[in-house]
This record gives C-alpha cells, sequence and structure tokens, in this order.
C-alpha cells in the first residue's frame, strides 16, 4: 500500500493481516507518508473511535463493496455520527498522541511484529519523537502499571473506540 491509495472522506475496509480476520471499517480522515487514519464503524453501525494504521502493514483495502454500503445504511438509519478531527501536522501519529493526551481518553496499542495478541490499554502519560508512555488500565477499570515503547514500532493505534470507552466508564466509576 501507498499513502495515494487513501483519500479522505472514502468510507474503507482496511485488512491488516492475509487471512482477513484481523480488519476495520471507517471513513478515511488523515493520511501521512507513514500513517492512515479512519473514523471507525463497529459492524453493528456504531461509531468505534479512531484508527491510526501503519501503511506497511495493511494488506488490502476494499472500497465500495456491498458490506460497507450496508453498515453505511445501518448507520443512517441509527443516526451514528462519526468521530471528526482535523489532523494537520506531517505526522499524525503524534497527533493522535496528542490528542489522546489532551482529552484523557484510553487507547490501545499495538506493536509491529508482536508474537502476542496483548493489546494494552492505557491514558498515554508522556510521548516525545522517540517514546511513548501510557499508564495502563486493566479490563476492569484499575490501574496497571506502566508501558514505555518505542514511536517506531507502533502498527496500530484505536482511540477511543467502543471496549475503551467500557473501560474508561469503569476507571470512573470504581
Amino acid at each position: 500500500m501507498k499513502k495515494n491509495d487513501f483519500k479522505k472522506g472514502e468510507f474503507i475496509a482496511i485488512y491488516t493481516d492475509v487471512e482477513g480476520e484481523d480488519w476495520a471499517l471507517g471513513e478515511v480522515i488523515a493520511v501521512d507518508d507513514e500513517d492512515v487514519i479512519i473514523s471507525s464503524v463497529h459492524p453493528l453501525g456504531l461509531d468505534d473511535g479512531l484508527a491510526l494504521y501503519n501503511i506497511s502493514i495493511i494488506r488490502k483495502i476494499e472500497k465500495e463493496t456491498q458490506y460497507n454500503t450496508k453498515i453505511q445504511k445501518i448507520m443512517k438509519a441509527k443516526n451514528t455520527c462519526l468521530a471528526r478531527y482535523n489532523f494537520k501536522s506531517k505526522k499524525i501519529l503524534l497527533e493522535l498522541l496528542a490528542l489522546a493526551k489532551d482529552t484523557k481518553k484510553i487507547i490501545s496499542v499495538e506493536l509491529q511484529n508482536e508474537e502476542s495478541d496483548y493489546e494494552p490499554y492505557g491514558l498515554v502519560e508522556s510521548f516525545d519523537d522517540v517514546t511513548c508512555t501510557i499508564k495502563l488500565i486493566d479490563m476492569f477499570g484499575r490501574k496497571d502499571g506502566v508501558s514505555i515503547f518505542s514511536i517506531e514500532d507502533i502498527s496500530a493505534i484505536m482511540y477511543n473506540s467502543l471496549k475503551s470507552r467500557d473501560i474508561l466508564w469503569l476507571m470512573e466509576n470504581q
């Protein structure tokens, strides 16, 4: 894949594995030389936050399919409004981390070449051009330590997803 394969405003499905099991659906809202951000849609037609993918891990994209059209119809029937942000920088990954830190919304992070299916959930504590630190939150909304990782190893970030909103609610209502 390359940057020109993604057009702002297009409703697409993104696949990150050969088997077609890891995928996301949504509207492209930002693209830079390395990453793409979609306003993600859950298969039930609900807003599922923002999803950033490193373009190098995307195996294929699908546009204008019957499934995409079906989900768009369900969204319309449910009056689903997708998240809208105006990303302006040349490094949208850092801009998304800044948004997460400023809004205090939970993110999950996938790292390149990670062997396990473990995706840490947490609040962005700090970041720079080299590393990111998040305060980990478990599935029950409890603090679970700190994770520090290299910015260059990030392959995907989910921001304010349905699952992370549940975790945030649990955290705030302990």
